[in-house]
């Protein structure tokens, strides 16, 4: 294996002393890097802070801004399975004979309510992740983004709808 900077030379140093035919047991002691003792510089000398482990400098987290991004998602699941469990509502209403504002009061309060939640932590914790610093922007940006669509889509639901629906 070469280097591609010095063709014919290894990446893991020079290669160690050759040791004449015939040397072998006659007591004489060779120093580490030839007769002068001294090793040639190489850049893989060890580090003389002591030993490192896993080649990587420990990075700072922004926790705040994950926090952010996975109640922002938990939030579009929540949504997701309002909207797959909602096939089953008219026939709850149907067997139970409930009334839609029955219906609603079991079936999309406690959605909204539990989406209104983690909307807000998605908003809080993004802010709280932006000013941070530069690390885990993106996530905290995608976590508010969530969240206030979230909170979008709940007062247009909650609000506008039912006052469309009284003007008519």
């Amino acid at each position: 294996m070469t280097t591609e900077d010095e063709p014919g030379r290894s990446p893991y140093g020079p290669p160690a002393a050759s040791v004449p035919p015939g040397s072998f047991g006659t007591g004489a002691q060779q120093a580490p890097g030839g007769p002068g003792g001294a090793l040639p510089p190489t850049p893989y000398a060890p580090n003389p802070n002591g030993p490192v482990y896993g080649g990587f400098p420990a990075q700072a987290k922004n926790t705040p801004a994950t926090v952010s991004l996975i109640a922002g998602a938990v939030t579009v699941l929540v949504g997701a399975f309002q909207q797959a469990t909602g096939v089953m509502l008219p026939s709850l209403m149907a067997r139970n004979g409930w009334s839609t504002a029955q219906a609603s009061q079991f079936f999309a309060l406690p959605f909204a309510v539990v989406n209104i939640v983690l909307a807000l932590v998605a908003i809080g914790f993004g802010i709280a992740g932006l000013r941070q610093g530069p690390r885990g922007r993106a996530a905290a940006g995608a976590g508010i983004a969530l969240g206030v669509s979230v909170l979008v889509s709940l007062v247009v639901a909650f609000v506008v709808i039912p006052l469309v629906a009284r003007s008519l």
